[in-house]
């Protein structure tokens, strides 16, 4: 598995190369509502293994859970980040088997958490250098 922080940079990167339009001064609806367009595509070309993403991609992250369940019908539950090590793998007796599979669910986890951390970095720059800072 390539290294969560090479991951998460290229996420990040991938996000910060695609920079939303400039918006001077105070916007307007429609500068919103372009700029609320240029973030969902974004978020729809990331991809992870989430109950509530689906085809959807990162959208929630953008929309927040209430839109985005009334939206998709889906229920959004940001991830927490994941433990370095399954828990359970720590404190049972699991066979051998059960735990490469727990350690591999784990590690699954940890690279959507990567994913959806570089997908964040990189619209906060964006989000930055879209408006004005005042």
């Amino acid at each position: 598995m390539a290294s969560l922080e090479a991951v998460r940079k290229y996420r990040h990167d991938t996000v910060v190369g695609r920079p939303f339009t400039r918006t001077p001064g105070l916007p307007t609806w429609g500068q919103k509502e372009k700029f609320l367009e240029e973030a969902e595509e974004v978020a729809l070309e990331f991809i992870v293994n989430h109950a509530w993403a689906g085809e959807h991609g990162l959208l929630a992250e953008i929309m927040g859970p209430v839109k985005y369940q009334s939206k998709t019908g889906k229920e959004y539950v940001p991830p927490p980040r994941p433990p370095v090590v399954d828990p359970q793998v720590l404190a049972w007796h699991l066979t051998d088997k059960a735990a490469r599979i727990a350690t591999l669910n784990n590690d699954q986890l940890k690279l959507d958490f990567a994913i959806i951390e570089g997908f964040r970095s990189g619209f906060s720059v964006n989000f930055r250098n879209a408006f004005d800072n005042k």
